[in-house]
Order: structure tokens, then sequence, then C-alpha cells
């Protein structure tokens, strides 16, 4: 009785299948929490587990800050920025964006994309990137 009343309130929320007794959740998963940052927020502020997957909220009327890197980017780099040189978001606009926690690397490559200008950079301990 408990399975077919929370599938019967799943099924109003999200959808519902049951073959063996048990509910099942179907449909879209749900939205996940963000976290708001500045446009100085750097990654390893929040977490330092390669891995992780991070939801992040930019602002509008954002400035450019440092970065390191060309699509995967050192620990030290401003995620909003990050972001705007990787195509994802505007200054101006700010926006979601979700950010996969990597391992470090020996060194990062500079570049220049989306009017941001990233630096070349050697070893970091934690980098990341943007999930697409």
């Amino acid at each position: 009785m408990r399975t077919y009343l929370f599938c019967l309130l799943a099924v109003v929320v999200a959808g519902c299948t049951s073959t063996t007794g048990t509910a099942v959740l179907s449909g879209p998963a749900p939205a996940a929490d963000a976290i708001t940052l500045t446009w100085t927020s750097r990654v390893i502020q929040f977490s330092r587990e390669a891995g992780r997957k991070l939801v992040f909220d930019c602002p509008r009327g954002g400035r450019a800050e440092r970065i390191t890197g060309t699509d995967v980017y050192g620990e030290t780099s401003s995620v909003c920025t990050a972001a705007v040189h990787a195509g994802l978001i505007t200054l101006n606009n700010g926006g979601r964006i979700v950010v996969e926690v990597l391992p470090g690397r020996e060194s990062f490559s500079g570049s220049s994309r989306n009017g941001i200008t990233s630096l070349s950079y050697g070893r970091m301990t934690n980098s990341f990137a943007f999930v697409r």
C-alpha cells in the first residue's frame, strides 16, 4: 500500500512505473540547486574532489578576472570568467554553468576567446572543465 501511494504521488510530480512492487520515478531529474558565485569565485572554494560536478550561477554585469588554461582551466581561475572564455555565458548576462572538477595538470596553455585572454601557467593540483 505504501508503494502504491508513493507511486500515485510520483505520477503527479514526474511519472512513475512499478514492475516489481517498487516505485521507480521516471521523467526528467529535478534541477540541481545552483551555487551563486561572484566573478572572483574559484572552483577550489567549493571542491577539490576530482569527478565532482557543480552547478553555478554567474551574476549579470560581470568583470573579467584572471584565468589560466584553455578548455581545461587551472584551479585559481575565475569560474565565471572561464565560462565567458569558453563561450557559455557573457559578462553582461551571466548565466548557469556546470563544472566538473578534474585532477591537476603539469601545464596550462593560454589563449584569447570571446574577448577574454587566459594565461599559460605551470603545474596546479586541481583543474576544471565545463560540462556541456
